[in-house]
């Protein structure tokens, strides 16, 4: 029995085995079935079964009949039609001759459009799909056709070489479908195709070329691929454009968010295409593919000598006025062609996108500083590296080329100068001229002096002040100046003016003057050294603001009236005396580094205020009294976030003993975010979020150390204060952004070099800590960029007699008579400060200059990175 079945079982297997080869079915391949009686081995079968090139026909109950031109197929047929197994499925199509067919395959019924029965196969192995027809219809032929993958879209672009490339849209030659095809009507929507290399996926957009306004009109969902290929300086693109004239377009580049307008760093690894995704309407003018080796300007004719660059309208050369266009601006190579350069009266409109390539000979050091304001914090990158206006940059430039300094972002940045220093041109010949009303003066007014005097850092200029008043408003818009007293003795010259801020404005919000001397904080200082005042330097001068200290002292008369505002790096004032009341001191600009050495500084409230780095050595900081004031801020910093702000080393605060609320400071402008009204020319707060920063005084962080300082005891108990406004309800509110505030005093004494207790104080906002001093000091120099190091900066100190910084004297307490009318820089005594076990700051001291009026002097620059 066992051998019966196991019998049986084998022939089962053969004829298994002989079926299964029998509809053994090809490797997928589409195929083509003619059906009519001219091809081979086509019979009629009616009432049977057969084959016919591999379709197996059931016409039992039906009929199967090849004819001259078609095939009668009679209902109740069956065709078993073999179809190979695939991923993507396949269709069996019928095509008729003429009249109606109607099918079933898998009791799912088909009818023909169109004289055609498409029959969707979804199949992953081999098998024999069986159709049904149920009325008699005539088929001219049968069609298998599998379903491919695409092919990868976009794929990878060929024959792209590293070179820069534009593409405007002026023409309709450039536009095709996807089969190569020129679209006359200028759009592609709802399909594929391409505008010279750039691949255009509209099938959910739209790309509309508008040659009459030299632009494409592109809808939201529209991609599009442009072909790029790697460059070892790095690739950049570009879309000019916007969506309604001036709104940037909402872009998605390799998967990114971006805008156009701007300058896009792309991550290309190997040729291939950029995906562009618009997710807005947009007008797009230009595309421009950016090679950092492709500058397009070859090697400039330039030697690595200084060179400086006015983009102000005092400049000697003309200025060039670009929009969506390039040019040249002495040697500089402008593209603006997705952008805008504009000069305008005190310097020039940066717009987003726009490149600046600047010469740039070979040289083993080389310091660049952008000067101007970047109010919309654009990116600004210098041969790729990022950079901060007004910021000194130390670089290396192994070959004479053309480097780009580039614009990203929405908004403008707006430059008054670029100076490129060389440091292997360090050779100058200074020259010296002399101030004054003797017969051996050059000038009678030191702005006389500056206005006919050129200076450089390899022509610095010396003005020399013979004794007396200078009653001047002056601006220093040069590099490289120094001003000094010939007696050595800042008792000795004496520079005053009395400009003022009313602080009136306008519900608006526009600032109101009073009188001709009403000119805003920012222009009333004596003494204003602009961002183009690099390297300039003062000693053994008075500076003073007369408009509190001698005239308008009536009570509350008081008001912002700066005496010295430094606007510019790498600044040195020595053994001055700089004398105000409110907002005595303006130490401007975020990248600038300023150091007061040996200096006396006097005044009231916020009197030492800005945003620039600035290092105070063995200076005495004097508050003095106003009528009717009886508090006071020695400083009011408005840091940037990154930025160390004011920092004072072994200094020596004192006070007027009527001053009562004393203030190490408060912060300007870190506020968190308020909401306020205008009220009888007022603001007035009426929502304030202390958790929240304002977003008008965004990267805002006030910082200001003390380290080693001499304090009165007439300081507060709170040691700082909170910056505060008015709120609707009559109330005075904190509107203070704590998180970012860095003050701080290291190693704080009393008068008489005792160490001070944080325990003893209730500080607000600020701490106290003892440290290493040394260590301390060090560590914030590095980060202020100030000593010796690579892209660091220290000045040299021309020696002198004068022993050292001034106390203050002691002002009159009769009410009636105003500080400051008592011409303390006259007579103060001079008294070294104690200076105990601390690190001091190594002063290189330049040879001797020798400085005789109208003789040029050749020196040798110190090392000036």
């Amino acid at each position: 029995m066992k051998k019966r079945i196991f019998s049986l079982i084998t022939v089962f297997a053969m004829i298994v085995s002989i079926v299964y080869s029998a509809t053994t079915i090809e490797a997928m391949q589409n195929r083509v079935w003619v059906t009519n009686n001219q091809q081979e081995d086509i019979t009629t079968i009616e009432k049977g079964t057969g084959e016919w090139q591999d379709i197996k026909i059931d016409a039992t109950v039906g009929k199967f009949a090849p004819r001259d031109t078609d095939l009668q197929i009679n209902p109740g047929t069956i065709l078993s039609i073999p179809v190979s197994g695939n991923e993507l499925g396949a269709n069996i199509i019928l095509n008729l001759s003429g009249g109606s067919c109607e099918v079933v395959v898998d009791n799912q019924t088909y009818t023909n459009s169109s004289n055609k029965v498409t029959i969707p196969v979804t199949n992953t192995s081999d098998t024999m799909v069986d159709v049904t027809f149920k009325i008699q219809s005539y088929i001219s032929s049968i069609e298998l056709s599998y379903t491919q993958p695409e092919a990868e879209y976009p794929g990878v672009p060929e024959g792209i070489e590293a070179s820069d490339k534009e593409y405007y849209f002026n023409t309709l030659d450039s536009l095709k479908d996807e089969n190569g095809n020129v679209q006359e009507n200028a759009n592609l929507e709802g399909v594929k195709g391409s505008y010279d290399d750039i691949l255009v996926d509209a099938r959910n957009g739209k790309f509309n070329i508008q040659v009459d306004q030299n632009r494409v009109a592109i809808n939201p969902g529209t991609t599009i691929y442009v072909p790029v290929t790697t460059d070892s300086k790095g690739v950049s693109l570009v879309i000019a454009g916007t969506i309604d004239g001036s709104t940037p377009i909402d872009l998605t580049v390799d998967g990114k968010v971006a805008n156009s307008n701007s300058n896009i760093a792309l991550t290309v690894d190997d040729t291939k295409y950029v995906t562009v995704t618009f997710n807005s309407k947009a007008y797009v003018s230009m595309i421009k593919v950016d090679y950092g080796s492709d500058s397009g300007y070859g090697v400039p004719e330039v030697t690595a000598k200084d060179k400086s660059w006015d983009f102000t309208s005092t400049s000697s050369v003309t200025r060039p006025d670009l929009q969506f266009e390039k040019g040249e601006f002495d040697g500089i190579q402008i593209d603006a062609s997705t952008s805008k350069f504009a000069p305008r009266e005190n310097d020039t409109q940066i717009n987003g996108g726009t490149i600046l390539y600047l010469p740039i000979a070979a040289d083993s050091e080389i310091a660049l500083t952008v000067s101007g304001n970047n109010y919309n914090n654009l990116d600004v990158e210098f041969n790729g590296q990022p950079i901060s206006i007004g910021a000194e940059t130390v670089f290396k430039a192994d070959e004479t080329s053309y480097l780009p300094l580039t614009f990203t972002g929405t908004g403008s940045c707006y430059l008054d100068g670029i100076v490129i220093d060389y440091s292997s041109d360090n050779a100058s010949v200074s020259h010296t001229v002399r101030v004054g009303t003797s017969s051996l003066a050059n000038y009678s007014s030191i702005q006389s002096a500056l206005d006919n005097e050129v200076s450089s850092a390899a022509t610095p200029l010396i003005i020399e002040l013979e004794n007396g008043v200078y009653n001047e408003k002056i601006s220093v818009n040069q590099p490289n100046v120094t001003l000094k007293s010939i007696s050595g003795n800042s008792d000795d010259v004496i520079i005053q003016s009395n400009y003022y801020s009313s602080n009136t404005f306008d519900d608006e919000g526009n600032f109101v003057p009073q009188d001709e001397k009403d000119v805003g904080t920012d222009q009333s200082g004596t003494i204003i050294v602009g961002p183009k005042g690099t390297n300039f330097s003062m000693y053994n001068i008075t500076v003073e603001n007369t408009y509190n200290t001698k005239d308008n002292t009536g009570k509350d008369q008081q008001t912002p009236a700066v005496a010295l505002c430094i606007n510019a790096d790498k600044v040195l004032v020595n053994k001055c005396k700089i004398i105000g009341r409110q907002d005595t001191l303006y130490v401007k600009g975020p990248n600038n580094r300023i150091y007061f050495k040996d200096t006396y500084i006097e005044g009231t409230v916020d009197f030492i205020f800005g945003n620039a780095d600035a290092y105070f050595e063995q200076c005495n900081l004097h508050m003095a009294y106003f009528n009717g004031k009886d508090n006071g801020y020695y400083t009011a910093p408005n840091t940037n976030e990154d930025n160390q702000g004011l920092v004072f080393n072994q200094c020596r605060l004192t006070a007027d003993s009527r001053v009562e609320d004393v203030s190490l400071g408060r912060p300007w402008q870190n506020e968190c975010y308020t909401e306020s009204i205008r009220v009888d020319g007022s603001t007035l707060v009426t929502y304030f979020d202390p958790d929240i920063p304002n977003p008008n005084y965004k990267n805002i962080g006030s910082a200001t150390t003390f380290i080693d300082c001499y304090m009165t005891d007439q300081i507060q108990n709170e040691r700082w204060n909170v910056w505060t406004r008015k709120h609707v309800n009559g109330s005075t509110v904190n509107v203070t952004y704590e998180d970012t505030v860095e003050f701080i005093e290291y190693n704080s004494m009393d008068l008489d070099g005792n160490l001070l207790s944080p325990e003893d104080y209730d500080i607000v906002l600020g701490k106290m800590e003892h440290v290493d001093s040394k260590t301390t000091l060090e560590e914030i120099l590095n980060k202020m960029r100030i000593g010796n190091g690579l892209g660091q900066w220290l000045p040299e100190i021309i020696p002198d007699d004068n022993p050292g910084i001034v106390t203050p004297p002691e002002q009159t307490t009769d009410d009636e008579n105003q500080a400051g009318n008592n011409q303390s820089s006259s007579t103060s005594t001079s008294q070294s400060v104690k200076t105990g076990d601390t690190a001091q700051i190594t002063i290189l001291v330049a040879g001797t200059i020798i400085a005789l009026c109208g003789i040029f002097v050749t020196s040798k620059r110190r090392s000036k990175i």
